[in-house]
């Protein structure tokens, strides 16, 4: 996968040689790995973070995600752009998603369907501009999404 990711870089006219691309191959969780690899490159914050269907599978997101963004996202004018699982607005579909989590984690990579990610990244405090958006027609899926746009004041 990192060669393509590099290719894929390399195509679009970023390079590891010239410092516009860095890969950075450690999993969310993996905070201080990830900060130790961005200093190693003379990078102390990133100017935005992307997040698509990705934040539900990080262990301990509650406290991971917000840890990902105090630490990595530039503090000021840095854009977070989600896509992602949250959980759902209703209280019967809510129900479904519990009882789906176990067998869902296990095939789909550990990713926990119905954790309010939304919330948590809205409450924050941080952010100057904040715009989230519920996929339209999902309200009775135990499978709703976010769409999200925010930016460090």
């Amino acid at each position: 996968m990192h060669e393509r990711l590099r290719a894929t870089a390399h195509a679009a006219s970023f390079s590891e040689a010239d410092g516009t691309f860095i890969l950075v191959p450690f999993g969310a969780e993996a905070i201080n790995e990830i900060i130790s690899k961005l200093k190693s490159q003379d990078v102390n914050r990133v100017d935005a973070m992307v997040s698509i269907l990705s934040f539900c599978s990080i262990p301990r997101a509650e406290k991971a995600v917000p840890a990902l963004i105090n630490r990595l996202l530039k503090e000021e004018g840095g854009k977070l752009l989600y896509y992602e699982h949250v959980r759902a607005k209703r209280d019967d579909v809510c129900w479904w998603q519990d009882r789906w989590v176990p067998i869902w984690r296990f095939f789909f990579g550990g990713c926990v369907v119905g954790q309010p990610t939304d919330l948590w990244i809205a409450s924050m405090g941080c952010w100057g501009k904040t715009e989230q958006i519920r996929q339209e027609g999902e309200e009775e899926s135990i499978f709703p999404h976010s769409i999200g746009h925010f930016i460090r004041a």
